[in-house]
């Protein structure tokens, strides 16, 4: 039973109040959340109405001098005037403390035009920080001024959701000690690939999930020999079989965690994978392979976790369990999302713990 009592929602079980949340919050639980039964729905709202105290008994969560975050959840709840007031007094006080900071701006919708970007306006009160997550609807000139406070200082820049082009790309060469950059959602292109392949030596992570980044754009990142974490999900990837012939340069790839998820890639990008020598950590989930490039993807004596969840082309008989071959150090194995009966798991599961006792599989 849920019970309105002015602008908090209660949710009653056998008319025991469970949790009081504002509406607007229990109004994204019940639009977003995969709510299936009771047990989940009462997981959900403990997290919520959790968060929901944190903020009420204090608008930041302050450790040890550090921001450690502050998000919106939803664009179309917005940052309102008295919220506002709240941060920049808050900011104010202890912005000059702060090294780690999340600021998500979500104008209200319908607004037009939009009121002014407070993600950057809060993250220029704190010219001490050295991790800053930013977003949304950042532009060129907003990297701009953030490249003119903390060039020398950030380890860590995330703009997600955003809108930097090629043009604010040419600011990041001005910061000398990102290690992790994280584009999200900026659709920039290959140009950004090009831009990162021969970036600064100390990058180490790199995200540039939903850019428009090609198969040739994927090429040319990954010739970047000193990047360890690459993330190009929902791109327009698709490697084929010449891939691994053509890179001259592919003993220099040190890339140990790689997510490749929602691309285009079929079982001819398997051996390119397999012959990546230092790859340990690998997520094609949302891609075209077969139970053929599973098999091929299996073989590597390199690869500790295997991500193959929602690949609708992983249809399994018993000639294609007899041929999955297993090493002794993959560690965990996603096939979720692929609609495999539950007779054909239990065969999977047996074929490839005889080799491998600590596999563990996800169905």
């Amino acid at each position: 039973m849920i019970k309105r009592s002015l602008e908090l929602i209660t949710i009653t079980q056998e008319n025991s109040p469970i949790f009081t949340l504002p509406l607007e919050v229990l109004s994204l639980i019940l639009s977003n959340s995969p709510l299936r039964d009771h047990q989940n729905l009462q997981e959900t709202c403990s997290l919520f109405n959790s968060e929901v105290k944190k903020i009420q008994a204090a608008w930041f969560n302050v450790k040890k001098g550090d921001l450690s975050h502050f998000k919106r959840k939803k664009e179309a709840i917005g940052y309102q005037a008295e919220e506002i007031q709240r941060i920049e007094i808050f900011l104010e006080d202890q912005g000059q403390n702060l090294t780690s900071v999340d600021f998500f701006s979500y104008p209200e919708e319908g607004k037009v035009p939009k009121p002014p970007n407070q993600a950057l306006t809060f993250a220029l009160k704190c010219p001490n920080a050295k991790v800053l997550r930013l977003g949304k609807d950042l532009r060129d000139e907003d990297l701009k001024q953030l490249m003119e406070t903390f060039k020398s200082k950030l380890t860590r820049l995330e703009i997600t959701a955003s809108q930097i082009s090629v043009t604010g790309l040419s600011y990041f060469s001005s910061f000398t000690r990102l290690t992790c950059i994280d584009l999200t959602c900026n659709k920039i292109g290959d140009a950004a690939a090009v831009f990162f392949a021969s970036y600064s030596k100390i990058l180490t992570a790199l995200n540039l999930s939903c850019n428009l980044i090609t198969t040739q754009g994927f090429l040319w990142l990954i010739s970047n020999p000193h990047l360890k974490k690459l993330s190009v999900a929902s791109n327009l990837i698709a490697l084929n079989t010449t891939t691994e012939a053509n890179l001259g340069f592919i003993k220099d790839i040190n890339i140990t965690d790689l997510d490749m998820s929602f691309n285009n890639n079929t079982d001819s990008c398997a051996p390119f994978f397999v012959s990546l020598l230092f790859l340990k950590k690998l997520n094609l989930a949302d891609n075209l392979v077969t139970a053929e490039g599973l098999s091929i993807l299996l073989s590597s004596p390199h690869l500790t976790s295997l991500n193959m969840s929602a690949n609708e082309g992983l249809v399994f008989d018993d000639d294609a369990i007899s041929k999955l071959p297993c090493r002794p150090g993959l560690k965990t194995l996603d096939l979720s999302k692929n609609k495999i009966p539950p007779e054909t798991q239990e065969k999977i599961r047996t074929k490839l713990n005889e080799i491998n006792p600590q596999l563990v599989i996800v169905f």
